[in-house]
């Protein structure tokens, strides 16, 4: 009789399957997404913050740039940003004396069949910029990072067993970051984008800026180091993106934040911190949300802000496409001055949090800006472990996030119950809902002399997934 290896003959058999998930490990995906509620959800109502003297318009057709011209020699108004023109999307300036939001309808009215939108270009700011929520200098120590009471909370010890965020780049979307910090030696930061001085040194400095006009320059100096340290601090290994978007005293615009946003996803972000926003629902910043997240992945992660209201901030509130991020105390209490409602997808810790800042130092500071990329840096970890496992798309990290959270109603007033999101994540139980697949799959069988060898393979999946499965026979 004819010695065989594995398998008779010179079989070659590929195998293409499409499985349906049977694992116990498909629960956190099975349940339903933390869709928010389209009812009443007893939303406080302010009004917007002031708006650049520029409109935001988005044309029907992205290749109609005589629409463009013929608004800017009928209206008197100025050209000042094409960087979004691919899309269709341009940034005018209105004349000295005209009103932003009057000229944006009456744009809508004249071109009613060419354009999409116009909108008034908001200000968009981080919650953190005032006196109020000022910072603490913590000195040159990094030692108080690792001891801190997040990081216990957070059990991130042993997430850090399971994923250090490898592969994986995280952009932050702030006032820059000082890149040479040392805090970052043992991390790529890489070299970013300026939106405010238009080049690629994204410098957490002073620069003089005074927005808000309260005679306080530079009050956000720091802050997007802050952050970038706190996802560091949770993701060792991820890479940092730094786009600055807002000058020193913390002020923006949407226009720009949304340029960042694109800009982000075109350039390789997995995942997009954004300790910042607005109360004004802007078309232009929901599109970039959109392109980002269905065109290439990314999961967004944004402040719910500090007014210590139900008014929704923006991006964080549109909806399913963006993690809006709440802060909470040691205790899982909401913090005072953090924002709450239904459309709070996530509670972190945000009170007295330790983290890097310039110059080479260290401070404390408190917020929904600090709880933010303590969630950005968890996605961080779960699509670094996905890259060794099964493939995730955003909404799958999402519901991971959400769906494995501890809840936290019992610790908070009534008032609060259901308006902190789905509570505490739970790093670990979070990272083990993604499995990890081995590269190569022994059969367990040697020595065989036979004409046919028999060996069943079960596959478990948490989705729907194509597998190829290649049988070759090995020659002895």
């Amino acid at each position: 009789m004819q010695e065989f290896c594995m398998f008779k003959q010179w079989l070659t058999t590929l195998l293409l399957l499409t499985l349906l998930s049977t694992n116990s490990l498909a629960t956190a995906f099975a349940q339903p997404a933390n869709v928010r509620s389209s009812g009443d959800c007893n939303e406080d109502d302010f009004e917007v913050e002031e708006y650049e003297n520029q409109v935001v318009v988005k044309l029907v057709d992205p290749n109609d740039t005589a629409t463009i011209d013929a608004i800017v020699l009928a209206l008197n108004v100025q050209l000042v940003d094409t960087v979004l023109a691919s899309r269709g999307i341009y940034l005018l300036e209105v004349a000295m004396g005209d009103d932003a939001e009057d000229l944006n309808d009456q744009i809508m009215a004249q071109w009613p069949t060419q354009l999409v939108y116009a909108e008034a270009n908001y200000q968009g700011d981080i919650p953190e910029a005032n006196p109020s929520i000022a910072w603490a200098w913590g000195g040159e120590d990094p030692a108080p990072i690792g001891t801190q009471y997040a990081n216990t909370m957070l059990n991130l010890s042993a997430a850090q067993q399971l994923s250090q965020g490898a592969g994986v780049t995280v952009a932050i979307i702030d006032t820059g970051i000082q890149t040479d910090h040392p805090f970052f030696s043992t991390t790529q930061v890489l070299t970013g984008y300026d939106f405010i001085d238009d080049d690629f040194t994204p410098d957490d400095t002073p620069d003089g800026a005074d927005s808000d006009g309260d005679g306080i320059p530079n009050e956000a100096v720091g802050h997007g180091t802050h952050v970038a340290g706190i996802v560091h601090t949770v993701a060792p290994k991820a890479k940092l993106m730094p786009l600055r978007v807002l000058d020193g005293d913390g002020g923006g615009n949407l226009f720009v934040i949304a340029e960042a946003i694109v800009y982000a996803a075109e350039n390789g972000a997995d995942v997009i911190s954004l300790s910042l926003g607005s109360v004004f629902e802007s078309d232009v910043l929901e599109e970039a949300v959109d392109v980002a997240v269905e065109e290439y992945g990314v999961v967004i992660v944004a402040a719910a802000g500090n007014s210590n209201t139900t008014q929704p901030h923006y991006p964080a509130a549109f909806g399913n496409k963006v993690l809006a991020v709440t802060s909470i105390d040691q205790n899982s209490v909401k913090a005072s001055a953090a924002s709450y409602g239904c459309w709070v997808d996530i509670a972190a810790p945000g009170e007295s949090i330790f983290s890097s800042f310039p110059t080479d130092g260290y401070a404390w500071w408190s917020g929904t800006s600090m709880a933010t990329p303590f969630i950005a840096g968890q996605a961080a970890l779960l699509k670094s472990r996905q890259l060794s496992g099964t493939a995730r798309g955003n909404d799958d990290i999402v519901q991971v996030i959400v769906n494995t959270a501890d809840p936290i109603d019992a610790q908070n007033v009534i008032t609060y119950t259901g308006m902190l999101g789905a509570g505490l994540p739970n790093m670990v139980t979070a990272l083990n809902t993604i499995e990890q697949v081995p590269t190569q799959v022994g059969m367990g069988v040697s020595g065989v002399d036979s004409a046919e060898i028999t060996h069943t393979i079960t596959l478990l999946t948490t989705t729907l997934l194509a597998v190829t499965i290649l049988l070759r026979k090995r020659q002895r």
